[in-house]
């Protein structure tokens, strides 16, 4: 996302006025998305999904924890054309943002350093005055890709676990009040009196994008390690998350906070989810596959479940019919308020993913080193084991479904 998310949004025309945004006229301009980033650079914040793992082209770091944070600018393909797209402003901050994500963050990240020494993203500011925040946090928390992990790994169908079910919807109902105060914490950070007057007076909007879904809904293609039931649980967590990301949305919100939810994005990938023909998101689908992930494991695992650069694009691209979609509902509410009119509240929810799953509290490795050992128990036998394994656990969820 990055450069061309902050692009994307401000190369609208509008926003305001939006599902989650106050409506209170002291605390946001009828105008954020824009305004904000012709006041300032975008700032960047959250877990892998944020710093644009799976991108490639990762930044170098003042140290060599911070350049464990897999920060990129790979995805910035389409700056020039949403720059030079209809009613792109000409004094849009250059596209300019500040990346201060990490993969492996969770939202406690956000406001405190982790035990790897990262120190808390708000902390990394420095001098810079943001025009805007773009938030993408809630994955690590609940342990996204561990999860999936297990269920490529497990010989019986992770689908029919409930204990597994329960304690990950669990740790989602328990996640919504720490994302509010999450990005409670971003809009105090980014709108102290200092802050406002270096920006005359103008308002930083909190800009929230939820998860993409990786996978698909059905394994009518091999899909390596997963059975149906386990692609639909997966599909469930990452709505599940969604919905809670939007609530907390919601609740900071309604303090007054100019805190937006962008549409859309968890069905950005549809029909190009892993295991289609045309992924946007990292998941070996052949032996070759697993042979080139052989070949760099270290890097190549930490970004299996992560959108291509193309997918870090197509997330961006979600951005502004959104954006659009904003203003457009901003005028229509000036005109209804003219005429008199009462105004009628409305609007969708958001679509997006779960992270990586490390929790931030262990090295990348751990989490990873489920990843290599599908690797290896698909090369020890054979590429054929890649299909047998897939065929296997397909024909398992088939005789599950029969009556």
């Amino acid at each position: 996302m990055l450069v061309a998310l902050a692009l994307a949004l401000g190369a609208c025309s509008g926003g305001g006025g939006g599902k989650g945004a106050t409506d209170d006229p002291q605390a946001a301009p009828m105008d954020p998305l824009r305004v904000g980033l012709t006041t300032g650079p975008a700032v960047v914040l959250g877990d892998s999904f944020a710093s644009g793992e799976g991108a490639g082209g990762y930044l170098p770091g003042d140290s060599a924890v911070l350049e464990a944070c897999h920060r990129s600018d790979a995805a910035t393909g389409v700056v020039a054309a949403v720059a030079a797209s209809p009613g792109a402003a000409s004094d849009v901050s250059g596209g300019k943002a500040l990346n201060v994500a990490c993969s492996g963050a969770v939202t406690e990240h956000i406001t405190a350093a982790s035990r790897a020494g990262v120190p808390a993203q708000l902390d990394q500011l420095g001098d810079v005055v943001p025009g805007a925040a773009i938030v993408t946090t809630g994955g690590n928390d609940i342990g996204f890709v561990d999860l999936v992990g297990q269920c490529a790994l497990a010989d019986a169908s992770c689908a029919g676990q409930p204990a597994l079910r329960d304690a990950t919807f669990a740790a989602i109902g328990e996640l919504e009040g720490e994302l509010a105060d999450a990005y409670r914490a971003v809009d105090a950070a980014l709108n102290t009196e200092a802050m406002r007057a270096a920006r005359d007076g103008a308002v930083a909007p909190v800009i929230v994008v939820p998860y993409p879904q990786l996978l698909p809904e059905s394994a009518q293609v091999l899909c390596l390690g997963f059975d149906d039931d386990e692609l639909v649980l997966a599909r469930e967590i990452v709505g599940g998350l969604n919905d809670a990301i939007e609530a907390a949305v919601t609740a900071a919100a309604g303090d007054g906070r100019a805190v937006y939810l962008v549409d859309g994005v968890e069905e950005a990938f549809a029909g190009r989810t892993a295991c289609s023909g045309d992924p946007l998101v990292h998941w070996p689908s052949s032996p070759a596959d697993v042979l080139e992930l052989l070949q760099d494991p270290e890097a190549l695992g930490r970004e299996l479940l992560h959108p291509t650069a193309q997918g870090y694009a197509a997330l961006a691209d979600v951005v502004v019919p959104w954006s659009a979609a904003e203003a457009l509902a901003v005028a229509q509410a000036d005109s209804v308020l003219g005429s008199g009119q009462p105004v009628a509240a409305d609007g969708d929810r958001g679509d997006g993913d779960g992270g990586d799953g490390d929790g931030g509290e262990k090295p990348w490795t751990a989490t990873y080193s489920g990843w290599l050992r599908v690797v290896t128990l698909l090369l020890a036998p054979g590429a054929v084991a890649w299909v047998v394994l897939s065929r296997r656990r397909l024909e398992r969820g088939a005789a599950r479904r029969r009556p």
